[in-house]
């Protein structure tokens, strides 16, 4: 019996001022690429969290959300560039951001739903 070959999903995630716009909504579980497009004036970056919060009510300190749930994150994407991140991601709800101070609460998360 052969193993099943892994599928790989891409989604386009879009970060301006401010807002974060992901291609898709829902995924399915397994590996997920994320092309991140900045298409603002500032730099951004896009933080993947598992969660069970809304996107709108994620705790803060510091004008910057906590980190619990990150999966994994891609800084420093400069305007004009896009940067891929890929991760592993098991069926659940997440959320995602830019935490660079202020950005979050300015309106910068999306929600991703895993199937």
């Amino acid at each position: 019996m052969s193993a099943k070959p892994t599928r790989e999903t891409r989604v386009t995630a879009t970060l301006s001022e401010h807002s974060v716009k992901a291609a898709r909504g829902t995924v399915p579980r397994g590996q997920v690429t994320f092309a991140v497009r900045n298409k603002g004036k500032g730099t951004h970056e896009l933080l993947v969290l598992w969660t069970n919060a809304t996107p709108n009510a994620l705790p803060q300190n510091g004008g910057k959300v906590e980190e619990r749930g990150l999966v994994d994150e891609v800084e420093n994407v400069r305007p004009g560039k896009t940067r891929t991140l890929t991760v592993r991601l098991k069926p659940g709800r997440y959320v995602l951001i830019c935490n660079i101070a202020g950005h979050y609460a300015a309106g910068m998360h999306a929600a991703l739903r895993v199937t």
